[in-house]
């Protein structure tokens, strides 16, 4: 056994004898330095360690440094000697080693335990009486936890407060599904617009939607659509008409250059030949000069041309640049309707679908087709956190949980709100 030296509960060993403790009075010791360990609820040998439990750790004859550590958001534990420690999936007895390892670095042959103090919550939400967060025990399973949270919700009785609650969701789900129609005919006209097609919609609107209401809608969109395409297709045509006289121009210029050359050429030979002239003395230098000048001259104006045609030809490229930018902006803003038309239409159906379970809490059928035993209209899933993010997925009533864990509880009906009208 080993031997310990120094101050057992706080008194002297006399003359610094050794005592010899069995492994019974080391416990007994820990215990007494820390009590917080004692009061711990002992966990199973195979639990391991989540996110958000706290760990009391006591080490003999170090009060200092024992006492209750959480686990933090990234797994780990922070002991002020120890260090960082990786907590999340250990077992108590493997952290306890780690533990041990990396204090053994700055004690000698330290001695230690290892408990839960605390477990992280578990949570319940949906149907039940008291949605909210619960203390965990090793075991828990879910029919546990949907009776801690008072079981069931109980069917709420069309009374007076209920009346007023169902006229309400009901006026709330006729605003939603017009809402809705409404932007499902403008992705109609964004779509046309995106492809460049004709605008068609012939989806019937919902039975609370009122068909001049309907009509009114579809008119609406059909006119602003015929609007914006008659818009783009007339500035198209401004902008086509100024490529069309900028090529005119070009032709024109490219013809004058084409007979600047061919009276380029004939000067070059008059050129020669008035040269020719001058050498045997047949003609005056003056005549040479007069003709090269009008050479010269010549030559001008073509460069003239030829920077002329250059602007016309860049001015052509400038407005078919701003007609192709034209029809991208076109097709740029259908889009970005587009988008922002389905994250509309998909938050709406978030909202419907709200309302209908509102009106089904209070006029709903139960659903006992599929119900789990013990539980005829109940739906039972739990979103627990892995690698990628919470996870949902259908559990039974005696699922075990976790730490951590949100058990959802959800009412089943035969029939939804949105089948019954349409």
């Amino acid at each position: 056994m080993r031997q310990i030296y120094g101050f057992i509960i706080g008194r002297p060993l006399q003359n610094r004898c050794p005592l010899i403790l069995s492994a019974k009075m080391i416990a007994i010791v820990l215990l007494a330095i820390c009590p917080l360990i004692g009061r711990a609820v002992a966990a199973e040998a195979t639990y391991r360690v989540h996110q958000g439990d706290r760990i009391g750790i006591a080490i003999l004859g170090e009060p200092d440094i024992s006492g209750e550590y959480a686990v933090n958001i990234d797994g780990t534990l922070t002991h002020p000697l120890a260090g960082d420690v990786v907590a999340v999936g250990q077992t108590l007895d493997e952290l306890r080693a780690e533990l041990s390892e990396r204090l053994g670095a700055y004690l000698p042959s330290p001695t230690l335990t290892v408990g839960i103090t605390a477990y992280s919550p578990v949570f319940v939400v949906g149907d039940v009486e008291r949605n909210g967060e619960y203390a965990f025990r090793p075991g828990m399973t879910a029919l546990q936890l949907l009776a801690m949270s008072g079981g069931p919700r109980r069917e709420i009785r069309p009374d007076r407060e209920g009346v007023f609650a169902i006229i309400a969701a009901e006026r709330d789900y006729a605003e939603f599904s017009l809402r809705l129609f409404s932007s499902q005919v403008a992705l109609a006209r964004y779509r046309a617009e995106l492809n460049s097609g004709d605008f068609e919609f012939d989806a019937t609107p919902p039975r609370v939607v009122a068909k001049a209401d309907s009509d009114f809608i579809v008119q609406n969109e059909r006119k602003l659509f015929d609007l914006r395409v008659a818009a783009r297709l007339s500035e198209d045509a401004g902008l086509e008409a100024q490529v069309q006289s900028y090529q005119g121009e070009i032709d024109l210029l490219e013809q004058g250059i084409s007979l600047h050359d061919e009276e380029l050429e004939l000067l070059a030979e008059d050129v020669q030949a008035v040269a020719q002239l001058v050498e045997r003395g047949l003609s005056t230098p003056t005549r040479l000069r007069d003709v090269q000048r009008t050479q010269s001259a010549t030559r001008r104006d073509a460069l003239d041309l030829q920077a002329a045609l250059a602007r016309a030809r860049q001015g052509s490229l400038d407005v078919q640049r701003r007609r192709n930018d034209a029809a991208a902006a076109f097709r740029s803003a259908a889009g970005e309707g587009l988008r922002q038309t389905e994250l509309q239409i998909a938050s709406l159906q978030l909202a419907l679908d709200v309302v209908e379970k509102t009106l089904a809490t209070y006029a709903g059928v139960p659903d006992t087709s599929r119900a789990a035993p013990g539980t005829p209209d109940l739906e039972l899933s739990v979103l627990r956190a892995g690698d990628d993010g919470l996870v949902e997925r259908i559990v039974s009533e005696n699922a075990q949980l976790e730490p951590g864990d949100v058990l959802r509880v959800e009412r089943r009906v035969l029939t939804t709100l949105s089948q019954q009208l349409q």
